[in-house]
């Protein structure tokens, strides 16, 4: 798809392109005719040559920039949509980060009891920053996710000490996480959506 508007711009780019050496063209013939017009009224030829040398000039200036301003806006729009789906790959893949994290969080913390499991932050900050930066569309979607990822993070951390005195997961613990595990997988799948609706 993204290949065809890219052909399409540039047959359009070769369409002004053309259309403009018409237009200089023609215009420069039509300065010829007023050229030898102010010949026939006026003895000297030499600034009648003038004329046509100056008009000859303004038109192929005019066709340059013209021309390189089309070329510049077109691949400003492509470096723009390469920088853009570069952003939202690395958006995606902190997003499927957060279910990897809340595996580590659950391994490292309830389970081994490593603090620095704790202390070690789920990309929260990256995935916030691309998403204003670049995707304000994807907000709702993107604060769901985070927001289930918080809670699930608070109940593995509360229920360690449940499971340091126990020796066993609770059972409000077991159907909290596993709830929640799944609305963090829909979140993400949510945003997945969302992402792949974006027209980049």
């Amino acid at each position: 798809m993204t290949g065809n508007k890219d052909m399409i711009s540039l047959l359009a780019c070769i369409f002004l392109m053309c259309l403009m050496t018409f237009w200089g063209t023609v215009s420069l013939g039509f300065a010829q005719e007023a050229v030898k017009a102010v010949d026939r009224s006026t003895t000297e030829k030499g600034s009648s040559q003038i004329v046509l040398v100056a008009v000859g000039g303004l038109i192929s200036l005019v066709s340059s920039i013209g021309v390189g301003f089309l070329l510049f806006s077109l691949q400003s729009r492509k470096e723009r949509k390469v920088l853009s789906r570069s952003k939202l790959e690395e958006l995606m893949a902190l997003a499927y980060q957060c279910d990897d994290w809340l595996d580590q969080l659950t391994l490292g913390y309830l389970v081994q009891g490593d603090i620095s499991a704790v202390l070690d932050k789920f990309p929260v900050n990256r995935m916030k920053m691309l998403q204003i930066l670049y995707f304000p569309s994807l907000k709702d979607s993107l604060d769901i996710l985070i927001a289930r990822v918080k809670e699930s993070r608070k109940f593995v951390i509360l229920e360690r000490n449940n499971l340091s005195k126990t020796h066993c997961y609770s059972e409000e613990f077991r159907e909290v996480f596993d709830r929640n595990r799944a609305m963090v997988l829909s979140a993400i799948e949510d945003l997945t959506q969302q992402a792949s609706d974006l027209r980049i």
